[in-house]
């Protein structure tokens, strides 16, 4: 896969992630539940157990597949807006990683407060849910619900894809 590529699936992925902490709470809750908000690590606030995870995925992926883009983004959330182009700004604005007035969203802003951290090789993203004994049980707990959900969507998918009605209609 070129760059090209890479950078137009990081850009759906936070586009989709952006998109979907907007939509509208009244979503169906059996196929979308609340779940529950954990702390971050560094005080970087609370937040939802779901988007904390998409947040961390995408920007872990961003990291890997567009470094630039890692450290514009990053260089914006520390406040260095001098260092970053108005083209990466543009791009990072279209990417859904900042908001109207192209400072970083606040969940991204939280995620990365709490993900970031520096190593010999550079920047990384680690886990950024505080751990401790009295959110243990709630964490684990998500987590077994968000991996069920993946499965489930899976299957649903895999299920439209492979056992179409019409295909068995035109089979007949």
């Amino acid at each position: 896969m070129d760059t090209y590529d890479d950078s137009q699936k990081l850009r759906q992925d936070a586009v989709r992630a952006a998109l979907r902490e907007k939509q509208s709470v009244a979503e169906d809750e059996a196929d979308h539940p609340k779940y529950p908000s954990v702390p971050l690590k560094r005080g970087a606030g609370e937040m939802d157990m779901g988007w904390v995870r998409s947040w961390e995925t995408i920007l872990r992926r961003l990291s890997e597949q567009q470094p630039e883009q890692f450290q514009a983004l990053v260089a914006m959330h520390e406040g260095r807006t001098d260092v970053v182009s108005k083209d990466m700004r543009k791009e990072l604005r279209k990417c859904g990683y900042l908001g109207r007035r192209l400072s970083v969203l606040p969940s991204v802003s939280a995620v990365l407060s709490a993900s970031l951290r520096k190593t010999e090789d550079g920047l990384c993203v680690v886990d950024p849910v505080d751990i401790n004994i009295d959110n243990l049980k709630v964490i684990v707990s998500t987590e077994a619900l968000i991996t069920q959900q993946k499965q489930n969507a899976m299957n649903k998918l895999r299920n439209q894809l492979f056992n179409n009605p019409q295909d068995d209609e035109l089979h007949r």
